[in-house]
């Protein structure tokens, strides 16, 4: 089975020794074969070839560990009770890879979505130059505006105001991609996911606050990395992932404004923040 997928602009091809379900939710994504894929994927589903650890780890998240295999990157998803759910034996450049899958086909891990989380989904999208954020993000004419904060700060509720209040579509409620000129979204979006396959240009990046009064002012540089750095998704204990998510943010900043807006989760939070973009130019009144 032979197929192509393209998130954040990385368009992959997947090729598996067996027949997966590809989910409705990833045909936004699906591409044809006419060009060339940036990063290469084959399936296979008998775990007795997998390569293991000959090293000592190099770290480990929630997810996964991580080994150096003779010059390559040894990714192993964790499936408790020390047994893995695949092996995933990648290039350095993370261009091409091969996954050992350690459940039979058909079962039900063995879809597109189950497959994304047994790869280096976080470091493919860094060393690709995207930038993976715990953002929300909507769409004003041609413009893509990130919400960015944690978990239970108010980006769903931000996003939906702007829909109610002045038309804008949400095009994402947990997961944004962006290489620093445009934005899309991802299939895996959080507890109420959006799934669409449009792209916008950059338009601004908003740092929320909540606070008993609406306020929004541009962020200095160092302040922004302050703020975005917790905002992606990375993963933890890689300090070259983090290096690199720096660097890619350090580029982003001349380019995209960045804001904090201390906010009430109501229309005059929009209008506080919509008054200023109106006046950086980020959105026009057209």
């Amino acid at each position: 089975m032979k197929f192509f997928v393209e998130f954040g602009g990385i368009r992959f091809r997947f090729d598996s020794d067996c027949d997966i379900i590809v989910e409705n939710t990833f045909a936004p994504f699906l591409r044809t074969c006419e060009a060339a894929p940036d990063v290469h994927v084959r399936l296979i589903h008998d775990f007795s070839d997998a390569p293991l650890p000959r090293s000592p780890m190099l770290g480990d998240d929630l997810l996964m560990e991580y080994y150096d295999h003779n010059g390559r990157i040894l990714c192993l998803t964790k499936g408790g009770e020390g047994r893995f759910l695949a092996s995933c034996l990648c290039a350095p450049d993370l261009k091409e890879m091969t996954c050992w899958l350690n459940f039979p086909a058909g079962s039900p891990l063995d879809t597109l979505g189950g497959i994304l989380r047994m790869l280096p989904m976080r470091r493919i999208m860094t060393l690709h130059g995207v930038l993976f954020f715990h953002a929300s993000q909507i769409g004003l004419g041609d413009k893509g505006i990130l919400f960015a904060a944690p978990s239970g700060t108010g980006k769903t509720t931000q996003a939906k105001l702007w829909r109610r209040h002045r038309g804008a579509q949400i095009l994402c409620n947990d997961r944004t991609l962006t290489d620093g000129s445009l934005t899309y979204g991802y299939p895996m979006d959080g507890s109420e996911p959006v799934i669409t396959g449009e792209c916008r240009s950059l338009g601004a990046i908003v740092v929320l606050e909540q606070a008993p009064r609406n306020s929004v002012r541009a962020l200095r540089p160092r302040e922004i990395l302050l703020h975005l750095m917790p905002q992606l998704v990375l993963d933890a204990g890689d300090p070259a992932a983090a290096a690199a998510a720096a660097e890619l943010l350090l580029n982003l900043i001349p380019q995209t404004p960045v804001y904090l807006l201390r906010c009430t989760p109501d229309e005059y939070a929009v209008q506080c923040l919509e008054q200023q973009l109106f006046m950086d130019g980020v959105i026009s009144h057209e």
